[in-house]
């Protein structure tokens, strides 16, 4: 996990992630890794039971009767491809226009992939093209759906009856052509479930048919040559059979199978609102220079992958027109827009003479005219650009036709997420007073809401409700625990307390102030620029340490408590050398990650951090801590970073000391018998 330092771009709200995953994708996953069912195969019975239900689930969206789940998509063609007895000497049709993975898994059967250009007007391959070739040459032709556009597949059936057809529809999943869905019309199907695609599992591929005997084929290909068995025991391989071929092993596990559970049941949802958003954008263009290219079915069912833009290139004929439109577009929205697919042979990836299994194959072509103007004069919106909001969109319309910078109509529509303030009390009301009001005192534009927690509290708290405005409002939660509370360690009432406070707020951001503690004005504004800006899940301050009396840190030596000088000698030394302190300056530079021998450490006080809220779908404040942990004060804060790490999420910085952190106070007393307030260093 590593920290990215904030840049200066910032906007309203950001453009909508990819893939959509929250608490219930934990679910799914969860429900995997706890079954233990990981793989196709293995020591437990029913290892392949999420693969299995997975597989049902991908040929009703292809509306066939089996499917395969493989690797990746690459696998899949190629498992297809073996399948349909397709091998050395034989050759392939395949589009001019697509992914390298195409014609690289054509290579890795042994047959000639032979480029087929691309229609005029939409980046499909051209069938007319097609059947100028000479008849009878091509063993299979492999027909893919490009963005948003369909091929015809029962039209190749008819013009090549006696060619196999494999249908690709990893752009276009759950789409329909007519009355049919693609991935039903050619003699096999095959798509792509990699990370970027509108029905996704990370990484991973399909293949569906009709055809029992096929199935089988394609399932001992995949699974080092066995099949599903009817009666699983619980021996190795459970579950599988010998099967009819000779295979190896393109399995995907079970871990991917269960997040496309999940993705599947999100999938309607998603194509309406792609829906909407290509005819709210068609709308805002109609009429002027701009093209966008897609099929009516597929604007109606919302399912594909990107929409191609072409645009009218300056009178100049400015080779790098596109590319800086793409700036443009990033500079004034936000939005990373992608470049058409270029011709595979012009790919950057294409160098099959480096590999001695491809190097004697002739890739043959026909002319690529079309494919290298699609390549040249187009963009790409992104699939997931389109379920943004209808002022982004017009905001992403407006910068595509030139108009400089983000609307004033969008600017004012917008405001920044509420954001929740999370403050344990058990001391002085003076203090969380003090605190309160930092808060208050904050330039942060969104709604903030404090959520006072209160441990067995016996002040006359009430009178803060005084404090709140119309921006920020304030709630106590009011705890008196029972005797058997007083037994446990302070570490782990504070962690309780804080796993009660994240079911109490409302805010798509979270943080936590300690009420001893205060923020400068720009503390939480500094944060969600840095989280929006790095497209980040957290970010963190740097703090000012000042003493109990208000006036600065600046002494030289480790300013929290230690269990001797020599160790409070150590550590400093420590914070001087990897940067976090510098002598004579109170400012305390948190860091992720500090070099010192093998051991990992970190130091991020609990107040510097801003979470979007879903990271609290995957990780909670630990609740049992050792003696040994308690006797080198280890805290809540180091637990939860340990699991962050873990969690390998983009973390930003600010760097700016925004964190008012005042030493003495209840959770870093010099003088208090307990230590567990110390900071902690991953071990220290």
């Amino acid at each position: 996990m590593g920290s990215i330092d904030m840049n200066s771009s910032s906007y309203d709200e950001p453009w909508p992630s990819w893939p959509q995953v929250d608490k219930l994708s934990s679910l799914y996953v969860s429900g995997a890794v706890f079954s233990k069912r990981l793989s196709v195969s293995g020591s437990l019975a029913s290892a392949d039971v999420q693969i299995r239900k997975a597989e049902e689930e991908v040929a009703k969206v292809a509306g066939r009767k089996f499917a395969v789940l493989t690797a990746n998509g690459s696998s899949a063609i190629l498992l297809a491809l073996q399948a349909l007895e397709i091998g050395p000497g034989d050759k392939v049709a395949m589009p001019a226009l697509t992914w390298i993975g195409c014609l690289t898994s054509i290579l890795r059967c042994g047959a000639t992939p032979v480029l087929i250009d691309c229609e005029e007007k939409r980046p499909v391959m051209d069938i007319e093209q097609l059947c100028k070739e000479v008849p009878g040459e091509f063993k299979a032709i492999l027909a893919v759906h490009t963005y948003a556009t369909l091929i015809d597949v029962p039209r190749i059936k008819a013009l090549l009856p006696f060619t196999w057809v494999i249908e690709d529809f990893s752009h276009n999943h759950s789409a329909t052509s007519g009355v049919r869905l693609v991935g039903s019309m050619g003699d096999l199907g095959i798509c792509s479930l990699q990370a970027s695609k509108i029905l996704t599992c990370g990484e991973g591929g399909a293949i569906v048919t009709d055809t029992e005997d096929v199935y089988k084929k394609l399932l001992a290909l995949r699974t080092d040559g066995r099949e599903y068995g009817s009666a699983p025991d619980k021996g190795v391989g459970a579950g599988l059979r010998p099967g009819l071929l000779h295979g190896a092993n393109f399995s995907i596990s079970g871990l991917n199978a269960s997040l496309l559970l999940d993705q599947i049941t999100r999938l309607k949802v998603q194509n309406l609102q792609r829906h909407k958003g290509l005819a709210f954008l068609r709308k805002h263009l109609q009429g002027s220079e701009v093209s966008i290219c897609c099929d009516a079915d597929v604007v109606e069912c919302g399912a594909f992958y990107g929409v191609p833009v072409r645009l009218k290139a300056d009178a100049a004929g400015d080779a790098d027109f596109f590319q800086k439109k793409i700036g443009e577009v990033k500079r004034d929205t936000g939005l990373d827009l992608w470049r058409c697919y270029p011709p595979v042979i012009r790919s950057e990836f294409f160098k099959p003479h480096t590999v001695k299994q491809y190097s004697k194959i002739q890739v043959g072509s026909t002319h690529v005219q079309s494919a290298m103007q699609w390549w040249l004069e187009s963009l790409v919106i992104p699939h997931y650009a389109l379920t943004a909001s209808e002022e982004k969109l017009q905001l992403l319309g407006d910068v595509i036709l030139g108009a400089p910078g983000p609307s004033k109509s969008f600017k004012s529509v917008r405001r920044p997420p509420m954001i929740s303030v999370v403050i344990l009390f058990s001391r002085k009301l003076d203090d969380l007073v003090q605190a309160i009001t930092s808060v208050i005192n904050q330039d942060y534009t969104g709604l903030i809401e404090i959520i006072v927690v209160a441990e067995n509290c016996t002040e006359d708290i009430d009178r803060i409700y005084e404090l709140q405005s119309n921006r920020v409002s304030i709630k106590v939660f009011k705890y008196k625990f029972d005797s058997g509370y007083d037994t446990m360690k302070t570490v782990e009432k504070v962690s309780r307390l804080r796993n009660i406070s994240l079911n109490l707020v409302n805010g798509s951001y979270l943080c936590f102030l300690d009420d001893d503690n205060a923020w400068k004005k720009n503390h939480l504004s500094s944060l969600y620029e840095a989280i929006i800006a790095n497209n980040a899940s957290i970010a963190y301050s740097w703090r000012e340490l000042i003493n109990f009396d208000g006036s600065p840190y600046t002494g030289n030596t480790f300013p929290w408590i230690c269990k001797d000088e020599d160790q409070s000698n150590d550590l400093y030394e420590l914070c001087i050398k990897n940067g976090l302190m510098t002598i004579g300056s109170n400012i305390f530079k948190d860091k992720l990650h500090i070099e010192a021998g093998a051991r990992s450490w970190g130091a991020v006080d609990m107040g510097a951090w801003l979470f979007d809220r879903k990271v609290f779908d995957a990780v909670r404040f630990e609740l049992e801590y050792t003696e040994e942990e308690v006797e080198s004060t280890v805290t809540e804060d180091d637990k939860l970073l340990e699991h962050l790490k873990i969690l390998d999420l983009p973390v930003a910085v600010t760097c700016k000391a925004t964190l008012l952190y005042r030493l003495g106070g209840y959770s870093n007393s010099r003088t208090t018998v307990s230590r567990e307030g110390r900071l902690y260093c991953d071990g220290v």
